[in-house]
């Protein structure tokens, strides 16, 4: 009996001893073998699987922690045609920064994450931030640098 073809990807959200709560944006995509069954406009980049990343930094599934200033992670190929935010999924005790730099570490900066805590490093809240793309497009290294404080990364939605 063919029961069809199933499409679909089940995703824990909530890691061993975590608390809180985090939001999944569900939408239809393209398949692997070209056809099309719509296409998403948002591309989820899970920080914990950064193309690089500073060697001091703690990694876990589903997140990236211990940062200092001047650490990061970069992600290749991210196409930033058309898009206007980045969602931060994090969760932190203090308040800080992030720089959102394209093409090299010293690249373009593009972008200012400010947080200020959501009460516990367990407790995870999405905050989005408008980019600066004026004159950018195409697929670009995009990397995520600590300029002050401290805080969990999660996923990164970029719309």
């Amino acid at each position: 009996m063919n029961l069809g073809t199933f499409n679909y990807m089940i995703m824990v959200t909530e890691g061993y001893q975590s608390s809180g709560n985090s939001n999944i944006t569900v939408s239809e995509g393209s398949s692997s073998d070209g056809s099309t069954g719509g296409t998403t406009s948002s591309i989820t980049l899970n920080s914990w699987q950064a193309n690089e990343r500073s060697s001091s930094l703690t990694v876990w599934t589903g997140g990236v922690g211990g940062w200092k200033v001047g650490d990061y992670i970069a992600f290749n190929s991210v196409d930033l045609t058309s898009k206007k935010q980045i969602n931060f999924n994090y969760a932190t005790a203090m308040s800080g920064s992030f720089k959102i730099v394209i093409d090299s570490y010293y690249g373009t900066q593009v972008g200012t994450f400010n947080y200020s805590s959501t009460g516990s490093w367990n407790t995870y809240k999405n905050q989005a931030i408008t980019l600066n793309l004026n004159g950018v497009s195409g697929v670009h290294k995009i990397f995520f640098i600590c300029t002050s404080g401290a805080a969990n990364l999660g996923t990164l939605t970029v719309q």
